[in-house]
């Protein structure tokens, strides 16, 4: 995770201003005390101040800012700022294990935290978009139409570039005309809508 100033451009790896090993160790210890929500504010924000490297923390980024920031970046629920973004930034990059057909790993979904909603009810994240097909399953159940047959029925909306309407038409017959129906990846493995 970095934080970078958007005026100039100056990146700081988070590591480099907090103890973050640290400060994981306190969360865990403040989290498993139970203490009232006010109570737990107050010792986050301790751990915070007691894990923060002042003597590298860049010109601009003190403490109060980084607070802000963080405060901005995830909703504004302490109450520190008003505004969602300031000169810093949060960037962060994630990697997930991407799994097919091939190398698919239960174990590996069963360890996503990450839930997602769909209209079958909540489901990992990992479980819905990986290589066993559940997500096409549940949008092939719960489709209306598909697309060409949505633009079949109610025509294409206009898309505009650079302030200007793009041309959308294809010639009737062409490989490439949007509007032809083509069989859908479940139904080539012979699963069809039961509608």
């Amino acid at each position: 995770m970095l934080l970078v100033n958007e005026q100039t451009r100056q990146a700081v790896p988070l590591a480099d201003i907090l103890d973050t090993d640290r400060l994981l160790d306190d969360l865990k210890i403040i989290n498993e005390r139970h203490r009232p929500r006010g109570a737990m504010v107050a010792e986050v924000l301790l751990s915070l101040m007691r894990n923060f490297r002042y003597e590298r923390a860049p010109q601009g980024l003190g403490m109060r800012a980084l607070l802000k920031v963080f405060d901005g970046h995830t909703g504004r629920h302490m109450g520190m700022t008003k505004q969602a973004r300031h000169p810093w930034r949060v960037l962060l990059i994630a990697g997930m294990w991407f799994q097919d057909l091939f190398n698919y790993d239960f174990r590996r979904t069963e360890m996503c935290i990450i839930p997602y909603a769909t209209q079958m009810g909540e489901i990992s994240f990992c479980a819905y978009n990986t290589g066993m097909g559940w997500r096409q399953i549940v949008e092939r159940l719960h489709m209306n139409a598909t697309t060409a047959e949505w633009f079949k029925t109610r025509g294409r909306h206009a898309i505009y570039a650079g302030g200007k309407a793009v041309p959308l038409a294809s010639p009737v017959g062409s490989p490439f005309n949007i509007l032809q129906s083509r069989p859908t990846q479940m139904e080539s493995f012979g699963i069809h809508d039961s509608r």
